[in-house]
């Protein structure tokens, strides 16, 4: 046989295997498009068709209708992510920050999108103030275009949380919005926007369908065709649907979720429930006894949060080891000095809350157990939770006797959500277990929790403790005044010892990202090994519509 020809012909064997093999991978990557994705993440008796992205209450699928400019990503520290806008930048000076637009984006109805669209909607919540839930234009003295493609808005005065705030606003399209007459009550029942789903297939009071922009910017996404939303009542008909194969994506708490989930398909059925916002107790302190940081202190140190978690979340929580008020969500941002300095008061120590108490003049004067105050009246209080959230029901009831091994009468009081929240608001509570903010940073969580321009008639953010002190207000002023990292983390440091040290509310733990998939009909979930973004499907994680993206339909499956 000729050499020559035995060579070329292994040459080009192993050529064709090469191409054989880039060809198989090739496909193999590509993802594939169809389906209905069905979602469950809020309960509902009824949906009503309003997609008006300013209405708070509107429906959770609107943000899939309406882009923003920019999306943060918390899951990955709070990055930028280029939606509408593909960058944005201060001045030298600070005072303003201009975006530059996307080309080539067009709404839904066909009309293009540019700076005028956006110069409108700014200039639309402006004028129409119930629409601008976030503030932002409050911050803002003047949009201006500088081109089509660009906008610049000059701010009243330096203060990078503006990034965050602009974040939030959806844009609309002024061809359609400037016929409206009354934007905050106006339901937009059939929605122009630049986002993945925007075409109402069906809808009714029961169940709607929405299905992909035709004129959506980014090329081949979204590779599903439509989702779909089930009203659903509660917990139990979430879980039900679940478990028959009928919802692909929730949020929900489910106890025993191995036994009463996972174990009925496991090879389709997950959850996975990274750390979130810090749950805490929130103390009245403009009343006695927790206007005394000595109560205080022995509280938070009364407090058996391992055995909390374990119970009441069925150990899907994140312990709260630090009272500083940031759990593990911000991890990357701990103070590793303050935690070494303040972690005792984040740990279980009831002889040491006993003598701190004893100390302060809390004494059990009748010899009937319980301590009365330093002037001999009588202590008792109530602890105020939602009714129906289970865990955190439990976690109360676990508190109430933790306090009385201590010696201290507390009452459970459970309430309607909406009762809840306005006696926080009002003030009109003794202490409460409650969510913290989240935001792009710590700074979030922080001017949430001790701003005192949040604590007015009524206490607005998690400010309920309505506690607040001339350091913390000159940090926060500070943080907003730079862009500088390094500088960030010192604050934000600072911002940890002050909390730890004073104590206005009791961390317990980082609550979990509720959340389960099914991946019998599509791929591309988020989870533990690729943890892109925050997993929850609920209205207020904007990102989640970059999880949608990124789902497609398996192989195997019939796309209907």
């Amino acid at each position: 046989m000729n050499t020559y020809n035995s060579k070329k012909s292994k040459m080009l064997a192993i050529f064709c295997l090469f191409i054989s093999i880039s060809t198989t991978l090739v496909f193999a990557e590509k993802k594939r498009q169809g389906g209905t994705l069905v979602i469950a993440c809020e309960h509902s008796e009824g949906w009503t068709r309003n997609f008006n992205p300013f209405y708070q209450k509107a429906l959770y699928s609107t943000d899939m209708v309406f882009d923003r400019m920019i999306l943060y990503n918390l899951m990955q520290g709070g990055k930028a992510v280029p939606r509408l806008a593909t960058q944005f930048s201060y001045s030298k000076d600070m005072k303003s920050i201009t975006y530059t637009l996307r080309k080539g984006v067009q709404w839904s109805d066909g009309k293009a999108f540019d700076a005028d669209d956006v110069i409108f909607t700014f200039g639309l919540i402006r004028k129409f103030k119930a629409l601008d839930w976030t503030g932002a234009t409050d911050k803002i003295k003047s949009v201006i275009k500088v081109d089509p493609f660009s906008v610049q808005f000059n701010l009243n005065q330096v203060d990078v949380s503006i990034e965050w705030l602009i974040g939030q606003i959806p844009i609309v399209p002024e061809h359609q919005w400037r016929e409206i007459k009354d934007p905050a009550n106006f339901l937009n029942p059939n929605p122009v926007g630049t986002g993945p789903f925007t075409q109402i297939a069906s809808f009714s009071s029961q169940n709607y369908t929405l299905c992909r922009n035709p004129q959506y910017w980014e090329k081949e996404k979204p590779y599903i065709d439509c989702l779909q939303f089930p009203a659903l009542s509660g917990n139990e008909q979430i879980q039900a649907e679940l478990i028959r194969g009928k919802v692909d994506w929730a949020g929900i708490f489910i106890p025993d979720i191995e036994k009463e989930y996972v174990s009925k398909n496991p090879k389709h059925f997950h959850y996975w429930f990274p750390p979130h916002n810090n749950i805490s107790l929130y103390m009245n302190t403009t009343k006695p006894p927790f206007n005394d940081l000595a109560f205080r202190r022995a509280l938070s140190m009364s407090i058996d949060r391992d055995s909390i978690v374990e119970v009441a979340t069925y150990g899907h929580a994140i312990v709260s080891r630090y009272p500083t008020g940031l759990g593990e969500l911000y991890k990357d941002w701990y103070d590793e000095k303050v935690n070494n300095s303040v972690g005792k008061l984040g740990t279980y120590a009831p002889l040491e809350a006993k003598r701190i108490l004893t100390q302060a003049g809390y004494r059990d004067r009748d010899n009937d157990g319980f301590r009365e105050k330093p002037d001999g009246s009588s202590l008792l209080f109530k602890i105020s939770v939602v009714k129906g959230w289970t865990d955190w029901e439990t976690s109360v009831r676990m508190i109430t006797e933790y306090l009385e091994e201590i010696g201290i009468r507390a009452e459970r009081q459970s309430l309607g959500f909406q009762d809840w929240l306005d006696r926080l608001k009002k003030g009109n509570y003794d202490v409460a277990i409650g969510w913290g903010e989240i935001g792009q940073s710590p700074w979030w969580v922080y001017y949430s929790l001790l701003s005192s321009s949040l604590m007015k008639d009524k206490a607005e953010g998690t400010s309920w403790a309505r506690w607040s002190n001339e350091e913390a207000e000159q940090l926060l002023q500070e943080y907003t005044q730079t862009t500088d990292p390094v500088k960030h983390k010192k604050i934000i440091g600072n911002l940890q010892r002050i909390v730890a040290e004073n104590v206005p509310i009791i961390p317990l733990f980082s609550n979990p990202s509720w959340y389960e998939y099914n991946d019998s009909r599509f791929i591309g979930w988020v989870t533990a090994d690729n943890p892109f973004v925050r997993p929850m499907c609920y209205r207020d994680v904007k990102e989640r519509v970059l999880h949608v993206l990124n789902l497609s339909l398996r192989t195997n499956v019939s796309a209907p």
